[in-house]
């Protein structure tokens, strides 16, 4: 078995039990993307499946999964709008912000959903040693998406954000914009186990993110 036979399978064990069941992105649970026509696992639901099932405390997940197997790789998204927050506090200063931002517990969630997802492999009954060295080997990305939109050609990776902040078109879209930059760049990468540099991406370059790359 090769690595894209494995997420194969992995993906065909989650579906065929139930843990995953995709869907349109517009259409998960209080999603800030509601045109999005992406699809994806509604990771939420897988958290809570699992939880329930393993008895233990719900833990702090991403949205949604993607597991993408001709790319030999599995990404994980969180979708956080910000839109109602501008509209609110339209003069918030940084501190108000920062609160906001710590407050989503980013790292936490990837660090989670990440132990959760190899709880899930562990559940299939023939998981084999090899298997789960393959799931710690395979490329994950982590994908922040807002539903801001200052930027004009989209971010390809938290790296590129000049553009992103030239573009914001109000002060407080600049301020979430650095903070944001900020709490995804200390991630420290020991603890996000084999996760590529966490990407910031509106709802538009989000989707261009997989049509690009021909994903739906």
């Amino acid at each position: 078995m090769d690595m894209k036979e494995f997420l194969k399978d992995f993906l065909q064990f989650g579906l065929d039990k139930g843990y995953f069941r995709v869907v349109a992105v517009k259409d998960l649970p209080k999603v800030c993307c509601p045109e999005s026509n992406i699809e994806a696992i509604d990771f939420d639901e897988t958290k809570e499946i699992y939880c329930q099932e393993s008895k233990i405390p719900s833990l702090n997940s991403c949205d949604a999964l993607k597991i993408i197997r001709d790319q030999q790789r599995i990404d994980f998204i969180e979708f956080k709008g910000f839109k109602d927050f501008v509209a609110r506090n339209p003069k918030a200063a940084e501190e108000d912000v920062e609160r906001k931002i710590e407050g989503w517990n980013l790292q936490g969630k990837i660090i989670d959903s990440n132990h959760l997802l190899y709880g899930l492999l562990n559940k299939r009954v023939n998981t084999t040693k090899p298997e789960r060295s393959y799931y710690h080997q395979v490329a994950k990305n982590y994908l922040v998406v807002i539903d801001i939109d200052p930027e004009k050609q989209g971010i390809e990776s938290i790296a590129v954000t000049l553009d992103f902040l030239s573009e914001a078109s109000s002060p407080i879209e600049k301020i979430i914009a650095n903070k944001l930059n900020d709490t995804i760049r200390c991630f420290p990468s020991s603890e996000l186990l084999n996760i590529k540099q966490p990407m910031l991406k509106s709802c538009q370059s989000f989707d261009a993110f997989y049509q690009t790359q021909g994903i739906r």
